[in-house]
């Protein structure tokens, strides 16, 4: 299963909550329909991903076509109880200790915020 299949998979199951905006001023009388039907999904386009009104969706590439980025969207990064215990047993290398340094420095911020409005 490329992982393009697990985005659309996702993209899916996303796409079947019912998303409706407020109509824009001046267009009364149109009604907001919804999405169309829910769950037919294809192999040749991505279903559901036409940004306008009335376009087309995009076909699906090749999965060599995509930037290498989009693949790590998906993989799962330590918590800041793991990237201690990893520290404290193994050590980190730098961008995990880097991503600690970060997760901590954001709990104390938020302590403060959270102590100043009491």
């Amino acid at each position: 299963m490329s992982m393009l299949s697990v985005i659309r998979c996702r993209m899916g199951s996303i796409s079947a909550l019912p998303m409706r905006m407020a109509l824009p001023a001046g267009k009364k009388g149109s009604k907001d329909k919804g999405p169309a039907k829910v769950g037919n999904l294809s192999k040749e386009v991505a279903t559901g991903c036409g940004v306008l009104k009335g376009q087309a969706d995009p076909p699906i590439r090749a999965d060599s076509e995509y930037p290498s980025w989009l693949w790590n969207l998906l993989t799962v990064q330590k918590g800041k109880n793991e990237l201690e215990k990893l520290y404290l047993e193994e050590g980190l290398s730098p961008a995990e200790l880097e991503r600690l340094w970060k997760i901590e420095l954001l709990s104390v911020k938020l302590q403060k915020n959270n102590a100043s409005r009491k």
